[in-house]
């Protein structure tokens, strides 16, 4: 019982927020940007990587065949993705552009989806109290999944200058 009870005051939880650099409306976004000095795009990532960890946000990388390039995990139920694309402009110049894409957990948003079906089958039933539980779990939960996916989202948005520099 002493364990458990030091996880969770301590944060060793899997319902913890892991990205807590801030909030952002979870939508895909993307930048670009004119870069005057030369850097590699292995070197990009990494630097991005760097200040995402410095940040104790979880991550983890796109492998060779995978369409992004970098996982920034909110938590169990939210994390965004990020893609690179780098224009070699001659002159050592370089347009380097990023794509973030929030992900939702399926399973999160399918439990959510099941509670808030149920307080309408409840409230057409005429049991409210059953209407009103049932419905604000689920609204908490879908809640959960926004607030993990935009922390993902704003972490990957404020890690953006470490790749452009």
């Amino acid at each position: 019982m002493a364990r458990l009870r030091g996880r969770i005051h301590f944060g060793l939880s899997p319902w913890r927020l892991r990205a807590r650099v801030g909030w952002s409306v979870p939508v895909p976004d993307q930048t670009a940007t004119w870069c005057r000095q030369w850097r590699s795009p292995e070197d990009r990532i990494r630097r991005i990587w760097e200040k995402l960890r410095s940040q104790g946000v979880f991550t983890s990388s796109g492998g060779d065949f995978d369409s992004w390039e970098l996982e920034a995990r909110g938590g169990l139920l939210g994390s965004a993705r990020l893609r690179a694309g780098i224009e070699e402009l001659g002159g050592g110049c370089q347009m380097v552009r990023f794509r973030i894409s929030p992900r939702f957990s399926g399973i999160g948003l399918g439990v959510a989806a099941i509670l808030l079906g149920l307080a309408a089958l409840a409230h057409l039933d005429d049991s409210n109290v059953g209407a009103l539980v049932l419905g604000a779990a689920g609204a908490l939960l879908l809640a959960r999944v926004l607030l993990e996916s935009g922390a993902a989202v704003a972490a990957l948005k404020q890690s953006f200058g470490e790749g452009l520099q």
